[in-house]
């Protein structure tokens, strides 16, 4: 796991590659954002992280922090019972930002709340949803591709997105 605190940047340039992670605890098998900044390129890609039952396979997001996808994939990443397959934005501090452009994809993710994406706070984003930001074929969860509680999704009328109360 890779894990990016307060002030720092990662950016994952095209040829980066997470993967095959494994991880029994919390937050992420994959990468976990506390607080700092993720930046993923096109050509890069998290995939293949296995996280245990209150664990995201992908990308983990709490506290005031952000996730910008301009392209590469998450995929066949898997989450325990409580969390998200791809991407999960938690609730401290509620300042959890996910953007997603085009030429991203979120696909063939498992998770127990939501197979690719669960806002439980913070925003998530879509650019372009016209061309190739395509969040799909995740398993897990009702629905299975994006849930939302306390979050909120802007700049898409995304279908088959799920509104709960909470867990």
């Amino acid at each position: 796991m890779v894990q990016v605190v307060t002030n720092a940047t990662l950016i994952l340039d095209s040829g980066a590659t997470l993967q095959n992670n494994l991880s029994s605890g919390t937050y992420a098998a994959g990468v976990f954002i506390n607080g700092g900044n993720l930046i993923m390129k096109s050509g890069a890609s998290i995939t293949g992280n296995t996280g245990g039952s209150n664990c995201t396979g992908g990308v983990y997001m709490i506290g005031v922090c952000s996730f910008t996808m301009d392209g590469g994939a998450i995929s066949g990443n898997t989450g325990g019972t409580n969390m998200a397959g791809g991407v999960y934005l938690d609730l401290m501090f509620s300042g959890a930002g996910f953007t997603m452009n085009g030429d991203s994809t979120i696909s063939g993710n498992t998770g127990g709340t939501a197979g690719g994406v669960y806002a439980y706070a913070g925003t998530f984003t879509v650019n372009d949803p016209a061309s190739s930001a395509n969040v799909s074929g995740n398993t897990g969860g009702t629905p299975s591709n994006v849930k939302k509680s306390g979050g909120s999704i802007v700049g898409v009328n995304l279908t088959g997105v799920e509104t709960s109360n909470g867990w």
